[in-house]
């Protein structure tokens, strides 16, 4: 399997459902999807008893977990590990792909890279403002590109942090830093579209 997608969520049913449609709406069908649900009150985990039986239908394997956790990095460590893709990618409830056919331009060519990523087009009331990811040398002093831009191999994780090191995730800055030393390449689309919380004047 090429790729895990996974959604960590709490009381975010309808940016969930935007998510989980546009996820389905990919050309590219080689991957899972994984929800990470904090136990939510808002109807959530009826959702996605239901959404299964359409992943399914696509023969698209999903799984989710609907319990109470410690916060967002507890349920993306949880996610992480029950991954089985060669790729991991995090897209928060409410991110989108900005085009269908995104991920098939994205896995069309192999790639040796241990960290795949690339721009970010934000959303907010109706305005839209592209972010192009960054040089590697700015991660020092800011995030060079989203989480949610990036794909980031399963083979690197175990090199990153030692097996049995818990958590895998504490920070996710903390995590691409470290990621980063492996081989990466800058993918030239913009692959994701954020619902971004942007200032009024940016």
């Amino acid at each position: 399997m090429k790729l895990s997608i996974i959604t960590v969520a709490y009381n975010a049913f309808a940016p969930l459902q935007e998510t989980a449609e546009n996820i389905l709406a990919q050309t590219f069908t080689d991957y899972e999807y994984l929800v990470i649900d904090g136990g939510s009150s808002d109807g959530t985990a009826d959702y996605l008893e239901k959404l299964a039986f359409r992943f399914n239908g696509r023969s698209i394997p999903f799984h989710f977990v609907s319990e109470p956790d410690h916060g967002i990095y507890d349920a993306m460590n949880k996610g992480s590990r029950m991954a089985k893709g060669d790729w991991i990618l995090f897209l928060n409830a409410g991110d989108l792909f900005a085009a269908s056919d995104v991920l098939e331009k994205i896995f069309e060519q192999s790639s040796d890279a241990g960290v795949i990523y690339g721009d970010t087009l934000c959303v907010y009331q109706g305005r839209q403002k592209l972010y192009p990811a960054l040089p590697l040398e700015q991660l020092k002093q800011e995030m060079a590109f989203c989480h949610q831009s990036a794909f980031i191999r399963c083979f690197s994780i175990p090199m990153i942090f030692p097996i049995g090191s818990v958590p895998i995730i504490t920070c996710f800055s903390g995590f691409i830093w470290k990621a980063v030393p492996l081989i990466t390449v800058r993918c030239p689309l913009p692959s994701m579209r954020l619902r971004a919380y942007l200032t009024g004047t940016n």
